[in-house]
């Protein structure tokens, strides 16, 4: 049963009617603003103001954010079709309830979130969502890169493998643009998502230092308790287990020295496999 607190909205009621009535086969495939709108026919009129003609595939920090604002928070609309976008700043989606679908990259690799599933995007990742559930509901954690050079990367160890992720997505060097945590239903992580929820609902002093005091709280539990259960892009999410950490920190700890023809015998994988 869906959260009282996350009660449906007017526009996902909108949406609700357009998926229900409408023989569009848009949910399962990324699809843009136009395309919807060309194949709209007579008696689907209504269906328009839903998709505005200037949706934006890239959004910018300067026209997403508030001024003085480093953390914003949504929760993504429920059987909205999934519209490919992008944006300048990382994102971090915590999955209440329900499942959703995620379309990322340019080959619109999909990725089934579930509940607990925590998925970090870095900048400029092309991506889509959806979910046609009522209860569907998925707390959308949006971070300023410069806040989170500035305060999130001191909360992790130099030698941390997930620290090498963050400094290669913030400066444009990374081949892996999102990170997977499989939580299952943590209670602590839980509440900490729907604590971030709370205090950016209200319009209370000090709110900008509260929303990153807590959005590092999250951040510092997820990877305290599931680091080893981190999911990476091109590896099997059945084979990411201690073995897959201990390559990625083996490498970490020889970079200068390490070759793909060592590594790959050293772990007994191909050099096609490893790479």
């Amino acid at each position: 049963m869906a959260d009282t607190r996350f009660e449906m909205r007017e526009i996902e009621k909108g949406f609700k009617d357009f998926y229900e009535n409408s023989s569009l086969d848009v949910y399962r495939h990324p699809v843009g603003v136009e395309e919807i709108r060309r194949t709209l026919k007579n008696g689907s009129e209504k269906y328009l103001s839903l998709f505005h003609s200037e949706f934006c595939r890239f959004l910018t920090e300067d026209n997403f954010f508030s001024e003085g604002e480093d953390i914003a928070v949504y929760q993504h609309y429920r059987y909205m079709p999934p519209l490919p976008h992008a944006h300048d700043f990382f994102e971090v989606a915590y999955v209440l309830s329900g499942n959703f679908y995620n379309y990322i990259g340019s080959k619109s690799q999909s990725l089934p979130l579930y509940p607990g599933d925590v998925l970090i995007l870095a900048p400029n990742t092309t991506h889509a969502v959806y979910s046609c559930n009522d209860d569907s509901i998925m707390i959308d954690v949006m971070i300023r890169t410069s806040i989170f050079d500035e305060h999130f990367m001191k909360i992790l160890p130099d030698n941390d493998l997930l620290h090498d992720f963050f400094v290669k997505t913030l400066y444009g060097s990374s081949t892996a643009p999102w990170l997977l945590f499989k939580t299952g239903e943590d209670e602590d992580l839980k509440d900490c998502a729907l604590n971030i929820w709370r205090e950016h609902s209200r319009n209370k002093m000090y709110k900008n230092t509260m929303m990153v005091s807590l959005v590092s709280i999250f951040l510092v539990t997820l990877l305290r308790n599931y680091e080893k259960d981190v999911i990476i892009p091109g590896m099997n999410p059945s084979v990411m287990n201690e073995t897959t950490i201990f390559i990625l920190q083996y490498m970490q700890k020889n970079y200068a020295t390490i070759t793909l023809a060592h590594l790959a015998e050293f772990f007994n994988y191909s050099e096609r496999q490893m790479q």
